[in-house]
């Protein structure tokens, strides 16, 4: 892996389009692993001032391709514990086709595209692979900046029995030094490969966030980086290992389970009140959703935009729902939708992923219900 200064160039011009299912991967793609680099002026991870102002994530969908060995754990895991150092490389679960130029082709930076349109084949494919990612945004464990590691594994000890078990890596949030709570990311290496769908689910079934088995959804590795301050984690921003076997995965029980699991008891299908407040019903009590309550937001974001919603519109449910400390984080998630391209972000399908097809069809005709300019809160008119 090499961090090249070269400018960007060109994106390719291919006229084929390539639809290679992710079960007819060649092994050596679901050997190997894709690292993504940003254009330089972007950053792959959060910027913090001295003055307390941070800058987000800036991944752009342009980037340069590099592929590292990763056919066993030690060859993941050591690429991963590299990446921390990266500013500007992230990591995909997808892969890129044959014909798409890597780093040092002359046409070397690519757009970050798994889905064709007319006359724009798609870039990358979905592949299996040995590992999922789960990110862990809201978890209910407290984190101690002071002793990280001991957090960190009183949180791991909660965790299912067979992730206990797993051969594991937990890397913290690049956010983690200003969270009460932990937050980050926990590698998991799996005796055989696992499909995207199968990462999704996975990651529904223990309240992590699905959207980064996509196969050009950004894995964010590297730690943040602080402008003319100290950062408050120094020294403790490696990966905490955890020993073991590769992971099996729950029954098919649990699974299907995961997938048919009901909505909340508050949501009443089909009864809500008009506005706002009949999406804040159809959501359901923020507390009752922990674990993927900042996901959810995403996805209410998504389809929202789709819907026509104004960023403020979805803003204001946002400040509803979540409590006021949680409002930054949430807003983030939620947002971040008007920001995407419109192709891109979630609709009813992403939040039946995440929640479960009757509740999401419980939140979709709300939404729809929703009418502006007059807009109703749980407190009345607005």
């Amino acid at each position: 892996m090499t961090q090249k200064e070269t400018g960007p160039g060109k994106g390719p011009s291919r006229s084929a389009e390539n639809a290679s299912p992710e079960s007819m991967a060649p092994a050596a793609q679901i050997a190997s692993l894709t690292i993504l680099q940003c254009q330089p002026g972007r950053v792959l991870t959060k910027r913090y001032a001295a003055d307390g102002t941070k800058q987000d994530f800036s991944a752009g969908y342009h980037m340069r391709i590099e592929e590292t060995p990763a056919a066993t754990w030690p060859e993941l895991l050591a690429a991963l514990e590299f990446l921390v150092g990266c500013p500007d490389m992230c990591v995909v679960r997808g892969a890129a086709v044959a014909d798409c130029p890597r780093s040092g082709d002359p046409d070397e930076w690519v757009y970050r595209r798994s889905k064709s349109r007319p006359g724009e084949p798609a870039n990358f494919v979905s592949v299996a692979r040995h590992w999922v990612v789960y990110d862990f945004d809201d978890t209910a464990a407290p984190f101690s900046p002071a002793d990280p590691e001991t957090s960190i594994r009183a949180w791991h000890s909660t965790l299912p029995s067979e992730l206990r078990a797993a051969c594991s890596a937990f890397f913290p949030s690049s956010s983690a030094h200003v969270s009460p709570n932990v937050r980050g990311k926990l590698v998991v290496w799996y005796r055989a490969p696992i499909s995207e769908a199968r990462a999704r689910l996975l990651a529904v079934h223990y309240h992590a966030d699905p959207s980064v088995a996509g196969a050009v959804q950004p894995n964010y590795f590297a730690a943040p980086i602080f402008d003319d301050c100290v950062d408050p984690l120094a020294g403790h921003r490696t990966p905490i290992v955890f020993e073991g076997r590769p992971a099996t995965q729950p029954t098919a029980a649990a699974l299907k389970a995961t997938r048919n699991r009901p909505p909340p008891a508050a949501v009443r299908l089909g009864c809500v009140p008009p506005g706002d407040a009949g999406i804040l019903a159809a959501l359901g009590p923020h507390e009752d959703l922990r674990g993927y309550r900042f996901n959810l937001l995403g996805k209410l974001g998504g389809l929202m935009r789709r819907l026509g919603f104004s960023r403020e519109d979805c803003a204001a449910v946002v400040r509803d729902w979540v409590p006021e400390h949680e409002w930054e984080p949430g807003l983030s998630w939620a947002v971040g939708a008007w920001d995407k391209p419109p192709i891109e972000v979630s609709g009813v399908g992403g939040l039946a992923e995440l929640v479960g097809t009757p509740h999401a069809h419980a939140i979709f005709d709300a939404v729809c219900a929703a009418r502006r300019p007059t807009r109703w809160t749980a407190g009345g008119v607005r």
